[in-house]
């Protein structure tokens, strides 16, 4: 049976002396299996300085989308694709987030300085 996952995204910002920029991108929904019942409360790891693999949880056959959280209070951690570990594509400074569709099964993070830790959530495909 499938789930819907919703997503709806928007930026608002305000520059000094500038007008606002507001921009709306606004909402899609579409079907998720979940099979694996491992969306709950997140997946919570600890990131090393050096190539640390996300530990999606092996119910998850198909990952589609991605929500991943930096929950350190001072490092920033970067992410990237095993496909290609040298191009760390994304990086979360503390407290930031992304949203994202996976176009590979495994990622990998990197931290900064010292270990973070992040939390995620994997939405089957």
């Amino acid at each position: 049976m499938a789930n819907t996952l919703t997503i709806k995204a928007g930026v608002k910002f305000t520059p000094d002396n500038a007008k606002q920029l507001a921009v709306d991108t606004g909402t899609f929904s579409l079907e998720v299996t979940n099979t694996g019942g491992d969306v709950g409360a997140g997946v919570t790891q600890v990131i090393a300085t050096s190539d640390t693999l996300l530990a999606i949880p092996a119910s998850i056959a198909t990952p589609g989308y991605i929500l991943i959280k930096n929950i350190d209070a001072t490092n920033y951690v970067e992410l990237n694709t095993v496909a290609a570990p040298a191009n760390y594509t994304i990086k979360l400074e503390a407290g930031e987030f992304a949203l994202f569709r996976m176009a590979h099964t495994a990622i990998n993070a990197k931290a900064n300085t010292a270990s973070v830790t992040v939390q995620f959530w994997v939405f089957e495909a």
